[in-house]
């Protein structure tokens, strides 16, 4: 543990009894001297390594550059903590609706027994982005995305979100990845695992209306629950005389109009 820790060890449950069990070892953290007293008391080795400043509250509070790569790809992957690491990317809303997403997507994956870690995961990071300044976004599309420059700016977190996913959060998995950036416009390529986050957004109980039913079709057939919601956006916008992108088109022909799968 780190001096920080190691300094008040005499306040913890049982601190004799634990330093009687096993070797108690102390390693310098930046800010914190080693009280010395308690280091002969309780037998701690101390290491003489050079001071620490990364600490775990600050981890928690979004800043991941303090994470060995490795422990980041351990955390990703295993889809660990995130709740914890992306509160401050985002404010609380949309960080609540981030949350129920991709609890929503897990579980509809589970009922589709598909991998509910991956539908969580992507549910996690699909609006990683949502907020980013318009300025970087805008950088991020040009280098990265220039063919959907022309697609309204209201969607390109999807793009970006893939983007910071990737890497920054070092997510590698190309399923989660695909799924991040299809959940707002969908695909004609989009993957089973891209379908559940995709519902999972639009019937979000957050949203504020009665979703139980279409949830439910979801759960017990993914594909279908899918081309109800594609139908569901076409006549919601027809209705309200919204502009629909030409990409839509496809998507619906695909899956509604052909049926595919």
């Amino acid at each position: 543990m780190g001096n920080g820790s190691s300094n008040l060890f005499d306040r913890w449950k049982d601190a004799e009894l634990i330093s009687q069990m096993v070797q108690l070892v102390a390693f310098q953290r930046g800010g914190f001297e080693p009280y010395v007293p308690i280091i002969q008391q309780f037998h701690f080795i101390l290491l003489k390594n050079e001071p620490i400043y990364a600490s775990s509250s600050d981890v928690r509070k979004g800043h991941i550059e303090m994470l060995d790569e490795s422990v980041l790809r351990y955390i990703t992957r295993h889809g660990i903590y995130l709740e914890t690491l992306i509160f401050n990317r985002m404010k609380e809303k949309r960080w609540k609706h981030t949350c129920s997403v991709a609890r929503l997507a897990a579980d509809i994956a589970k009922s589709n027994h598909l991998n509910e870690k991956q539908a969580y995961i992507a549910g996690m990071f699909h609006d990683i982005a949502k907020e980013m300044n318009e300025t970087e976004s805008t950088a991020i599309m040009q280098a990265y995305f220039p063919e959907y420059m022309s697609k309204p700016k209201p969607i390109w977190h999807q793009w970006v979100s893939r983007y910071v996913s990737e890497h920054e959060y070092l997510i590698d998995d190309i399923i989660v990845l695909n799924a991040i950036e299809h959940h707002t416009t969908g695909s004609i390529d989009i993957s089973a695992i891209g379908k559940c986050v995709y519902v999972a957004d639009k019937l979000d109980p957050l949203r504020g209306y009665n979703s139980a039913q279409q949830i439910e079709v979801c759960k017990k057939d993914i594909h279908q629950g899918f081309r109800n919601s594609l139908n569901e956006f076409y006549e919601f916008s027809i209705r309200n005389n919204r502009n629909i992108d030409e990409c839509f088109y496809e998507i619906y022909d695909y899956f509604v109009t052909k049926g595919e799968i």
